[in-house]
């Protein structure tokens, strides 16, 4: 008999100190309830936190299941990151994952300076990717949330290029506006918009 109870989600997201002259990463704790028509009470713990070094992460599951979706930016992120071309080692610029129990990795994003405006102060995101098991219980929300606060540091808007109908909703869900005003990019994002607005981010959370 299914019964309503509580789902805990413990989120510890960590960030940059946006001044970026030192390594310290400021941690803080947000804990956010859903009511769920679920079996038993489930606790699960995510964690989201900036990626220092890419090669010290295993990719090889979220690069093996997005192959499987029929998506390659997850390895040429990796293989221009192995190269060099694209360390996301800008001012601004970072890579964020998503990490379940035992630090697996379930969730990555990054961030960078946009390379097809002439205006520093649009940033583009990159190669954002959840795992199918994680998805419509509120991960992607939280990564893409993460990102675009740590951007508000450096960037006016934010912008980005998709081709997936489930992709082109779950951005205008977040509250990026549709249009190809932008070179190379089919949504934008201003982030003098409430991005921080708590009951906006709850909103999302349960999504």
């Amino acid at each position: 008999m299914m019964r309503k109870v509580v789902m805990h989600y413990g989120f510890v997201k960590e960030r940059f100190d946006n001044n970026l002259r030192n390594n310290r990463i400021k941690g803080f704790i947000c804990f956010a309830c859903v009511e769920l028509e679920v079996v038993e009470a489930i606790i699960i713990t995510i964690k989201i936190m900036p990626i220092n070094h890419l090669l010290n992460h295993d990719l090889s599951d979220l690069i093996l299941e997005s192959k499987q979706d029929g998506f390659r930016f997850l390895n040429r992120l990796l293989e221009e990151y192995r190269s060099g071309a694209n360390t996301f080692n800008q001012p601004g610029e970072g890579i964020f994952g998503a990490f379940h129990k035992n630090e697996e990795l379930i969730g990555i994003g990054g961030l960078t300076i946009d390379p097809y405006s002439n205006d520093k102060n649009i940033g583009r995101i990159r190669r954002f990717y959840v795992s199918k098991s994680f998805r419509r219980q509120g991960v992607g929300n939280l990564l893409l949330h993460e990102i675009l606060s740590y951007a508000r540091g450096f960037f006016k808007v934010i912008v980005l290029r998709t081709d997936t109908y489930p992709a082109d909703q779950f951005y205008v869900s977040f509250g990026f506006k549709k249009t190809n005003i932008y070179p190379q990019s089919t949504h934008y994002f201003l982030l003098d918009s409430k991005t921080k607005d708590w009951m906006k981010y709850r909103k999302h959370l349960n999504s």
